[in-house]
């Protein structure tokens, strides 16, 4: 990856893993999550890519996240379609890890994404006065 973080800079990536529910007071269900953040090189998917998927993911866009440090996260049955991965200001769901590599063998991940909706994530940050400014993309 340092070789083509030359080319194309890292990014901080959010990865959200649901980890179940649990029901609270009311019986309402309150879905359990872990959350990390992982260097990461985000990528267009290749074409090959796109034609084997086409039709099952069509409606949204595919990228390929190459995730660094990850051997406490990723492998192939933690990380599943419930998965949410975060960059560029949009929510990504994962829809398979192509390739896991070992601690000793540069501890990295290849993983397919799919753009889950066009909206961007809005985060809201409140002053200490009682307004709040949003701002897009800030995850």
């Amino acid at each position: 990856m340092r070789l083509t973080s030359r080319v194309k800079p890292t990014q901080i990536v959010t990865v959200i893993n649901s980890s179940g529910y649990v029901t609270g007071a009311d019986g309402a269900r309150i879905p359990v999550e872990s959350q990390a953040n992982y260097e990461a090189q985000v990528q267009s998917a290749s074409g090959d890519t796109i034609r084997e998927f086409a039709g099952t993911h069509s409606a949204g866009d595919l990228r390929v996240v190459y995730l660094k440090n990850v051997a406490t996260l990723v492998n192939r049955v933690a990380l599943t379609s419930s998965s949410v991965f975060v960059f560029g200001g949009y929510r990504w769901r994962a829809i398979r890890v192509d390739e896991d590599w070992a601690k000793d063998v540069g501890d990295w991940a290849r993983v397919l994404v799919v753009m889950q909706a066009k909206q961007p994530v809005v985060t809201l940050a409140y002053s200490s006065g009682n307004s709040i400014s949003l701002s897009s993309g800030a995850l």
